[in-house]
């Protein structure tokens, strides 16, 4: 196989093309075993306090657990390491929306038992009052907003802060329908009364609402049976039932595919901005008199948005498929002055979760490369093979290379044909020879689809792994698979990537900073919550 290298050397330009860097570092020190552990859902997650201390609100796992239930974590380097976790409350899947106050208190809505309507599900209230000589929180109150009973359930609570009372909203379920309730509390959560119920109930279609500031006015923006999204707002004032009539925003042709699938934010404008999926991400804006039409900005395989704003500009972040438990973030920014989005997605997740740079089958057999790189990915199934064996590999000494111009620590195969009765051995280039590795996470031999850990992260990757040209490629980091035991059944590839399972990206609501961003990873608990912040 030497005769088919061609070492050169490699020289690495970085370039910066966002506020978020592709040369930034990603923290997965945040685990989480929830059950639903990829719903962080459309609430906040993230607050960050005046000293610079970032906090999250997360699900780590069962209360049954040591230190499970929902916590909070805190960072004090823009969400590089969190190294405290405080224990909340004992609760199961639920679903928290957490916002801060002016002197860095932080308010917490949560639900209990997720989102099952086979039980009931409360909704509870926590108000975390910060302690400024340790910069940290602790719990001060607990109580609750909801208590469910067996024929009724709410969760997916959120709040807001107006003046001085505070808000709380979660979706109500009695019988077979469903609805938005609103509750009030005038006494800093110790208490919460009944407000408004935003609209008929309904049928079961994901009801779920967002709080929204603007001007002196608080806005319930929700999404409503019948594929509706639509709006009520009040006054600042001391009558906490004078709400406007509900208002329709826009009607959707096509359900919404989780609670996850809108977020919310306003501007220094006083402009209300709401992303949603429904065939793709759409944006619109309240600009103090309409709603405009909604504007496309990704295509139907865009999913889970999240908004972000400094006040001024403003960006539309996703969650991307590009194949099977793979996905990818994205984003685009707003430009005010032009009322335009960008024409082209940004990438945000690792540039080493990436569509393979090159891709080959090689046949020892016919001693020759045969190019696979569109069809590894693609999703077209039973297409990565060799163009005259139409196997991927079979036979002693057959490989597969994955190629890409940066070191990567993952790889998601997806199978047409899963193997039967071979095995393969994993390498990496040192320069001179091919180095045999065990992968991270144990043998792999292409028996069916599944994921292959190469080693721990990329900073753990073989200090002596170098790029290399393969068939005439560019040159690039590649991994092979070579047969070490021929297959009676040989496999056969639909798509090979690096790209990692990124679901239901989070942002904070409001941050001057703008530059942390937060999103699972992972395709079984425990889950990593990976965050993401510019480079020093």
């Amino acid at each position: 196989m030497s005769r088919i290298m061609n070492i050169r050397m490699l020289h690495f330009v970085w370039v910066i093309l966002f506020f978020w860097s592709d040369s930034i570092a990603s923290a997965q020190s945040l685990t989480s075993t929830s059950t639903y552990a990829l719903s962080f859902q459309n609430q906040r997650k993230m607050v960050r306090a005046a000293s610079g201390t970032l906090a999250m609100v997360y699900q780590k796992g069962s209360p049954a657990t040591a230190g499970g239930g929902l916590v909070l974590a805190i960072s004090r380097d823009n969400g590089q390491n969190w190294p405290e976790t405080l224990s909340l409350v004992a609760v199961n899947n639920t679903f928290a929306d957490v916002m801060m106050a002016p002197n860095n208190d932080i308010y917490v809505v949560h639900s209990k038992n997720g989102d099952s309507v086979s039980a009931g599900a409360d909704v509870g209230f926590l108000k975390l009052q910060y302690q400024p000589l340790s910069d940290n929180w602790r719990v001060e109150r607990s109580s609750v907003v909801y208590d469910a009973n067996a024929s009724t359930a709410g969760y997916n609570g959120v709040v807001m802060r107006d003046g001085a009372s505070l808000w709380a909203a979660y979706r109500y379920r009695s019988g077979s329908e469903f609805s938005i309730v609103v509750k009030h509390s005038p006494d800093n959560g110790f208490t919460w009364n009944d407000a408004i119920t935003a609209d008929l109930p309904g049928p079961d279609a994901d009801e779920t609402a967002v709080f929204a500031h603007f001007g002196n006015r608080l806005a319930l923006i929700y999404y409503h049976q019948n594929l509706d999204f639509k709006w009520r707002w009040r006054f600042d004032n001391d009558a906490p039932n004078l709400w406007q009539p509900s208002e329709l925003i826009y009607h959707v042709t096509s359900a919404l595919p989780s609670k996850s699938a809108y977020s919310v934010v306003v501007d220094n404008q006083e402009r209300i901005h709401l992303v949603f999926n429904s065939n793709g991400i759409r944006h619109t804006q309240f600009d103090g008199i309409l709603w405009q039409n909604p504007i496309v900005l990704a295509d139907q395989l865009g999913t889970y948005p999240s908004l972000l704003t400094d006040g001024n500009r403003l960006w539309a972040v996703w969650e991307r498929s590009v194949g099977s438990s793979q996905d990818q973030i994205e984003s685009k920014e707003y430009h005010p002055e032009t009322a335009s989005w960008d024409l082209l997605p940004r990438r945000l997740s690792d540039p080493s979760e990436a569509i393979p740079s090159a891709a080959w089958c090689y046949s020892a057999f016919y001693n020759s490369l045969s190019n696979v790189t569109t069809a590894a990915g693609n999703t077209k199934s039973g297409d990565v093979k060799h163009a005259v064996t139409t196997k991927m590999i079979q036979d002693y000494d057959d490989a597969v290379y994955i190629g890409q111009p940066m070191p990567f620590d993952y790889l998601r195969a997806q199978l047409s044909v899963g193997g039967i009765g071979g095995a393969v051995t994993w390498e990496y280039w040192n320069g001179t020879v091919w180095v045999s590795f065990a992968p991270q996470s144990g043998a792999y031999n292409f028996a069916k689809s599944g994921s292959v850990q190469l080693w721990p992260n990329v900073a753990t990757a073989p200090v002596d792994w170098q790029a290399a040209s393969v068939g005439g490629s560019d040159f690039l980091y590649y991994v092979r698979a070579r047969v070490t035991t021929p297959f009676s059944t040989p496999p056969v590839g639909t798509q090979l990537t690096s790209v990692k399972q990124n679901r239901t990206p989070t942002t904070l609501a409001r941050d001057l900073s703008f530059n942390v961003l937060a999103w699972h990873q992972g395709m079984a608990a425990p889950y990593a919550i990976v965050v993401k912040q510019p480079a020093p």
